[in-house]
């Protein structure tokens, strides 16, 4: 009987000493451009793609003549489902990676690039970002969520 976390469940959580430091390098730049920007994914899990097969039951208000014993295949994370807050965590790690910035090796909800003018801690749907504003204007031209 195996009673730890499962790695195909588990989804990392920064602790607050990560936001903090992200606060702290803002207040420590020394910079004029340096910006604080805190983010808040709204429906953050909906845009998290379905790492497995998870089948729901259909609402009632959506059933059709006949579809009363069908179910739906998810396409997308649904909250409450167990994998849900990993395939979240997997979705924005891969974007954040492809903007340039790099994971963490102490934590891995922490990320920045190799000149450390950018800087986010991910907490859930939740992050906050250091950066200076010619860095943020330098990636405005990427998809958002």
């Amino acid at each position: 009987f195996n009673t730890g976390p499962r790695p195909d469940l588990y989804a990392g959580t920064s602790p607050l000493e990560g936001v903090k430091a992200v606060i702290s390098q803002v207040a420590s730049s020394g910079r004029a451009d340096t910006v604080l920007t805190i983010i808040d994914v709204r429906r953050a899990y909906f845009y998290a793609r379905a790492q497995r097969r998870v089948f729901v039951e259909l609402p009632a208000d959506d059933w059709r003549p006949g579809d009363e014993e069908m179910c739906g295949l998810l396409q997308a994370s649904l909250y409450g489902t167990r994998d849900a807050a990993r395939n979240w965590e997997a979705e924005l790690g891969g974007y954040l990676q492809e903007l340039g910035l790099t994971k963490g090796k102490a934590n891995s909800c922490l990320y920045g690039n190799t000149n450390g003018s950018i800087c986010v801690a991910v907490h859930g749907d939740d992050m906050t970002c250091c950066a200076s504003r010619a860095e943020l204007c330098r990636n405005s031209n990427q998809p958002s969520f």
